[in-house]
């Protein structure tokens, strides 16, 4: 539905609570230069661009007053009344009351702490080069007080937004007028319009300034004092002749109506879409800020939640991911366990699913919410069914049974990352292929006796390893994956039903040998150019953390490297790309490395080593690194040939390395399906 809107009506509709802002964890990002980038824009005529609403009649979102942080300025729609929750444009529309309104100086007033941004409580100006001022362009031709408001961007007035954008500019209140402690002016204080007025014509720096938050105003003291600058300024430019009263008078009244005009016609597209349809509303949202930060399912599912909440349910999950929780003793010393727990381990802690923002990462949100909607329908007695993870099955989770189990299912994720980091050389959820395997195991240990039963461990150690290298999931894997729910079930009911090592058993014939992905011709690439074929990219991070998850030494000092290694690390080739005998000279080994083609490029040719490891061998030369004692040490430790020398080709290596490779692993996958027996 497109709309031509006053801002004055977008203003009535906040106020009168029939547009609210859902309170969403979402915070106000837009920086000055943003906010002034949109006022020049309006100042233009130009579009406003979209906001999505959604229509409701119900009080289903905790809301928020405009401009206000998260969850510090409640808003309450009306009882029963019809609503439209503003799901896209809390920027724009929170930047364009701070740039061409006074609203926030009247909501804000008795709580100005509780403001989302400072820069929402500057002055925001126009400004108009004084007359001795000759550099800067005279946008509204004030000195020749001659300027057409009717202008309607053709002709000789034409100016760009970036010539507007270079003449806005902000200001304190607090230095605007002196001895003041908040940021917040008094509307009805003629001792603070006065001061005001003073800023704006007093030329200090060769310029005037017009106050485009008064704009809008039609009557009172702050249209009076909104003249009286326009006024003033008119003045400063005027002569002595007969015609310079006429002249002022025209030119303050041109500048008025095209101000006014850029504010009443704002071409604002308003898309409204009906309650019942949450997931379409996400959809147009992520096609309307394609590169942006995309509204998702949990920003709902948060301001669903803040009705029933006291406490801030964000801060209160963010302590659920932070909490230790305990491991029993029979899991941390497994015999099948490949590295020591330590004492102090905390599985979620290592895999920093909160980022540098305090912000928890998507992968986590995601995940979280899929688990919830698993377990409230068992709970509830469904049977599995795919759809259970859908959009609109997880918007239309109960707020209370979200509050109550959120942190059972939190406890459940800090068990699935042990698993994955103790069993499977994962360190964040990010380095897991197929996520859905994840949410599988986290599905599964929100019961305590599964993840207290080494058994479970061994058959999902099982299927992640067989899953990877025999390639169960070609395609639409997170349908495939969370499939086998269903199965597990069975199993683990009375750990009896064999339906699942039915299948599992079958695929694990094919680890090392599923044609065109796992088998030794691929993965040795020996004919790679002639077909045009590369091993999946990904079988590269699956042999780096089968042999993380078995744990090896750094080159160059004791540092085990396994899912206990905060730091980062990179990919190292181990035989380097400067033994090769085809490199041409000046050839760069970084052209080398985008050559998918090339043999030394073979996930067999790949392991983690630490960054310090890497920088320091990549000044070596070729014969230092191969008569290295440490590195041929670590080499023996990761399923690499013994003895390197400079005689040994890059078909050899990847070879051994292959068959070493496949008898580890097949090694590994024999030792847990016979403890489950």
């Amino acid at each position: 539905m497109n709309n031509t809107m006053k801002l004055q009506n977008l203003i009535n509709e906040v106020e009168s609570k029939k547009l609210i802002l859902p309170d969403f964890q979402r915070k106000f990002v837009w920086n000055q230069e943003d906010m002034c980038g949109l006022f020049a824009s309006i100042l233009c005529q130009m579009p406003f661009g979209s906001i999505l609403t959604l229509e409701s009649s119900d009080n289903e979102f905790s809301c928020k007053k405009f401009g206000a942080k998260p969850r510090e300025f409640k808003e309450d729609a009306n009882s029963g009344s019809q609503v439209e929750y503003l799901i896209d444009g809390q920027q724009r529309l929170t930047s364009l009351f701070a740039g061409f309104t006074t609203y926030y100086y009247s909501t804000f007033k008795e709580c100005p702490k509780k403001i989302a941004a400072s820069q929402l409580l500057d002055m925001y100006f126009l400004k108009i080069p004084a007359e001795t001022n000759a550099e800067d362009k005279d946008l509204f031709n004030a000195r020749v007080l001659s300027f057409d408001g009717n202008w309607d961007n053709e002709g000789s007035s034409y100016f760009s937004s970036e010539e507007v954008k270079r003449m806005i500019d902000s200001q304190k209140v607090s230095r605007i007028i002196k001895e003041r402690k908040n940021d917040i002016f008094d509307l009805d204080s003629k001792a603070d319009l006065d001061a005001i007025c003073t800023y704006c014509c007093n030329n200090t720096d060769g310029f005037y300034r017009i106050p485009l938050q008064f704009v809008l105003y039609n009557k009172g003291k702050v249209f009076q004092i909104f003249n009286k600058i326009l006024n003033k300024i008119a003045i400063s430019f005027s002569d002595d002749t007969e015609n310079s009263e006429e002249q002022r008078l025209e030119w303050v009244t041109n500048v008025k109506k095209y101000l006014s005009r850029c504010l009443d016609e704002l071409q604002l597209d308003r898309i409204s879409v009906k309650n019942s349809d949450k997931t379409r509303a996400i959809d147009i949202y992520s096609n309307l800020n394609k590169g942006g930060v995309a509204l998702n399912v949990f920003d709902l599912i948060m301001a669903k939640v803040g009705r029933v909440s006291r406490e801030n349910f964000y801060d209160t999950l963010v302590g659920y991911i932070q909490k230790d929780y305990a491991y029993p003793e029979n899991l941390k010393n497994c015999n099948l366990l490949q590295n020591t727990i330590p004492q102090n381990y905390h599985a979620t802690k290592n895999a920093e699913v909160i980022n540098s923002k305090d912000d928890i990462t998507a992968e986590y949100i995601n995940n979280f919410l899929n688990i919830l909607s698993l377990f409230i329908a068992k709970r509830k007695g469904e049977a599995f069914n795919i759809d259970l993870i859908k959009q609109n099955r997880i918007l239309d989770l109960d707020a209370l049974e979200i509050v109550e189990y959120s942190e059972k299912i939190c406890e459940a994720m800090d068990r699935a990352f042990f698993f994955f980091q103790t069993r499977c050389g994962v360190r964040k959820l990010s380095d897991i292929n197929y996520k859905a395997e994840f949410t599988v195991v986290a599905y599964f240990f929100t019961d305590e006796k599964l993840f207290a039963d080494v058994r479970v461990h061994n058959i999902f150690e099982y299927w992640y390893w067989v899953s990877l290298f025999a390639y169960m999931y070609p395609s639409n894997q997170n349908v495939g994956i969370l499939n086998e729910i269903p199965y597990f079930e069975k199993y683990f009911s009375d750990f009896s039903d064999s339906t699942i090592f039915t299948r599992l058993d079958e695929w694990a014939t094919r680890v090392m040998k599923f044609p065109h992905y796992s088998d030794k011709d691929t993965l040795t690439m020996v004919k790679s150019r002639d077909t045009e074929t590369a091993p999946a990219a990904a079988m590269t991070k699956y042999i780096c953390q089968f042999y993380m998850a078995k744990g090896y030494k750094d080159f160059f000092n004791e540092k085990t490297i396994n899912y206990l290694y905060t730091d980062s690390l990179e990919i190292h080739h181990l035989l380097p790309l400067g033994s090769d005998p085809d490199l041409k000279v000046g050839e760069s080994t970084k052209k080398l490395r985008k050559d998918k083609y090339n043999p030394y490029n073979s996930p067999l040719n790949m392991l983690f080593v630490t960054k310090t490891s890497n920088g320091e061998i990549s000044d070596w030369s070729y014969s230092r690194y191969i008569q290295d004692d440490r590195i041929r040490k670590v080499l023996n430790t990761v399923g690499c040939i013994s003895g390197l020398s400079s005689d040994v080709s890059i078909e050899d290596f990847l070879s051994t390395r292959y068959d070493l490779f496949e008898s580890a692993i097949l090694e590994r996958i024999g030792k847990l399906r016979d403890s489950l027996k």
